[in-house]
């Protein structure tokens, strides 16, 4: 009887985890959605990797260690950018996941994350995402 009781209480904390946990606002399939962001991510990967790591920073440009770790692995630089997303908004998901989502399609993995981190108020994506691309392609977000 005790067995059952501490399953159930086991149970009943990770549902309350899993309330609090939120996902991301934008789709990882999206990425078509913001064409100029898409060529971005396609054309120069590791850049946006650097510019999303100096957005999560509050850092107006990326750093030059941010760039050359882009650059010498961008692979892994997304999956740290992406989980340093998911936890610093609290989105569900694990390493494992954020590495699976950039093993697999990084560059909508990229368009994503910067799309949601524009949601935030961060513009990472430098000359991607100014004002007027910005009515244009988060318009329908904010209806």
């Amino acid at each position: 009887f005790i067995h059952t009781t501490d399953s159930k209480n086991q149970v009943d904390q990770a549902r309350r985890v899993s309330d609090t946990m939120s996902s991301w606002d934008v789709g990882l399939f999206e990425c078509c959605d913001t064409p100029l962001l898409c060529i971005a991510s396609l054309v120069c990967y590791p850049c946006q990797m650097a510019y999303q790591r100096s957005g999560i920073d509050h850092s107006t440009s990326p750093s030059f260690a941010d760039v050359l770790k882009a650059i010498l692995c961008p692979c892994c630089c997304g999956i740290l950018v992406r989980g340093s997303i998911r936890e610093k908004y609290g989105f569900a998901g694990s390493f494992f996941q954020d590495a699976w989502t950039h093993c697999c399609c990084a560059p909508c993995a990229a368009v994503q994350q910067s799309r949601e981190l524009r949601l935030k108020g961060i513009r990472p994506a430098g000359l991607c995402m100014t004002e007027e691309v910005d009515q244009q392609e988060y318009q329908h977000l904010y209806i």
